[in-house]
This record gives C-alpha cells, structure tokens and sequence, in this order.
C-alpha cells in the first residue's frame, strides 16, 4: 500500500490525504487538469515514434510544475510498424517518483465498422497502486460512433463515454473534440474531456498535444484516476498516428 504522507498542511493549503502519494493528493484536489503530450520535433519531420510522454498540470497551468508524469513502455518495432495498433504500458509517476498509476492495453486492429466484426475490441485496464485492478475500459460493439464503457473491478459498469461522431480526428479540423462521461445508473454527466486543437498550428500538425479533463462531480480521487486513464484509450484510438493492422 502506499506509504503515510507526514508533511503537515500549511493553513492555505488542502489538508494531507492520509496514505496517498503527493501526486494523487494533487489530483484530488484539482477539478480541472491538463495533460501535456510531450512531442519532438524530429518525431514529426521523420514520422519517428518514441515512446509517448505526458506531464499532467492543473488548469490553468499557472507553471510549468506538473503533479504527475506519465511514460510509454512499448517495443520499438511495434511502435514504428503497428502504430497506434500497438500494446503499451503506461507508467504514472509523482513528484517523488513514486508509480502510483499503471494502465495496460494489449494489441488491436479495430476502428469504425470493423468493430463489429471484430474479437479484439480495444480494451485498457487501471491499477492503483499498480498491481491492484480497479477498472477497466472498453470499446462497445457499435455501427457508427464509438461508445465506451468503464467498469469497475467487479466487471459493473460505471461510466459510459460516446464521442460526436465517427471520426473525430476529422471533426477536429474544425473545432475542439468534446467527450461527455456520464453516470450509467443515473445518467449524469460527470466529466467533460475535451481535445484542443484551434489554439495552434502545433497541434493541426500534430507537433503539440493538449487534452483538458474537467470534474463535473465531487468524486473522489480513485474515480479521477479512473477517468483520467480514460483519456488514454480515446487519445490512442482517433489522434494516435494512423498506421493500424486494418482500419
């Protein structure tokens, strides 16, 4: 489990989360965050896939101090032959360097209409602290727009996500891509993700990477872990590069 935070609040600050890392502390305190993909410019030019790095912030992002660090662990070949096909791990790290998140996803080649005949239908697990199951997401079987489901660590569906429409990547041309989460036993929205891409020529070209989660509810923070991972099959799945086993 993870070791008792000792520092004592300040009387400004949020009071200490007793046995969370300082990164998750951080988390539970934000109810808007930013997740910086971090980006070369050779990656870019020469189309070179290194393994994906994010830093997360709360927003606004008054500094450049993010609370959490998230990096990539794939093999090279996958990265550069199956692209955004391709299984990964992603380690979160703190301030401290404490792993306090891992998230999995194995291999898949769906996309569209092909997820109807599909068995490998994109799939990604959440362990806090790593090693302990406490969600998982899926991709569900759909004609047209995607629709994604969380499920907790007893397989009892928590939250539903469904874009706007088919292919966002396209949609995102003309706007800021905006994914509603909802309540699957009451229907309410409880967080917004949202994809920036008319702020800069960086992102059109895909040189910068900006996603935005903002917490609707009073949830706690394991349920902000949750939806934070979620970001990652959504980010993988429409604005990853496009190279795939099929569509």
């Amino acid at each position: 489990m993870f070791a008792a935070v000792t520092d004592q609040p300040t009387v400004s600050a949020f009071p200490a989360i007793r046995g969370l890392p300082l990164g998750l502390q951080k988390l539970a305190e934000s109810n808007k965050i930013q997740i910086d993909q971090h980006l070369d410019l050779v990656e870019v030019i020469l189309g070179w896939s290194r393994p994906n790095r994010y830093s997360v912030y709360h927003s606004p992002k008054e500094d450049n101090q993010h609370f959490l660090y998230i990096e990539e662990v794939s093999d090279c070949y996958a990265r550069q032959c199956l692209g955004a096909a391709r299984s990964f791990i992603l380690k979160f790290t703190d301030q401290d360097l404490n792993e306090v998140v891992q998230v999995e996803r194995m291999a898949t080649c769906t996309r569209g209409c092909c997820c109807l005949v599909s068995c490998n239908l994109p799939e990604l697990s959440v362990e806090t602290p790593p090693g302990v199951l406490v969600a998982t997401i899926r991709e569900e079987k759909t004609c047209f727009r995607p629709v994604y489901q969380i499920y907790d660590a007893e397989d009892t569906p928590l939250y539903s996500l469904q874009t706007k429409c088919c292919y966002p990547k396209v949609y995102s041309c003309f706007s800021d891509i905006s994914i509603m989460i909802t309540d699957v036993e009451t229907g309410d929205e409880v967080a917004e993700l949202i994809k920036q891409t008319k702020k800069s020529g960086r992102e059109f070209t895909g040189a910068e990477n900006k996603i935005f989660i903002e917490y609707l509810k009073d949830l706690d923070v394991k349920q902000k872990v949750i939806l934070l991972c979620s970001m990652f099959l959504i980010d993988f799945h429409f604005f990853e590069h496009d190279s795939r086993w099929c569509c």
